[in-house]
């Protein structure tokens, strides 16, 4: 409990550090910095995920290899299907063709999801390995409730919010 409870601590410590050492909004980055802020999110990201799932120190180290493996292909698949251009600026035939190449995408994302489940559960009980979505989500939405927060500081007192 006093473990989790640390690590929670160092989480929401980082992430509120990564916050701050961003620079205002509209400065522009390079290609480092960026790198280095991706690198800091995955970094509190691992820690949120295995707090939630509350991963042993056995668990982790084999889950965590083919968690990466399995990110890394999920990003290359969806990278892929991205459209060259605006659904807007396509004609119909174009975007029937973007429809086409989606469900073909989305059916081997489907079977990424299987193939992987199976290979989580060489290594961690079904309970953990249902959780993995869930826990991803909930990361998904701290960090852009985190972003609105900060971005709601950001505005000007009288400016209004337009989503």
């Amino acid at each position: 409990m006093k473990f989790r409870l640390l690590l929670s601590f160092v989480f929401v410590t980082i992430l509120v550090t990564t916050g701050f050492t961003q620079g205002p909004p509209g400065e522009p980055r390079n290609g480092e910095a960026f790198e280095n802020r991706r690198d800091r999110m995955e970094a509190v990201k691992v820690s949120y995920m295995t707090v939630e799932l509350d991963l042993s120190s056995a668990e982790s180290q084999a889950f965590w290899p083919i968690y990466n493996e399995y990110r890394g292909k999920e990003k290359a698949l969806r990278k892929a299907n991205k459209p060259s251009k605006k659904i807007g600026d396509m004609s119909d035939s174009e975007v029937l063709e973007h429809m086409d190449r989606s469900f073909v995408t989305e059916q081997k994302l489907l079977d990424l999801k299987k193939n992987y489940s199976n290979q989580f559960l060489d290594v961690l009980p079904a309970r953990k390995v249902a959780m993995i979505p869930v826990v991803e989500r909930r990361f998904k939405e701290k960090v852009l409730k985190e972003m609105r927060n900060k971005r709601s500081e950001q505005r000007r007192p009288g400016e209004r919010f337009t989503p």
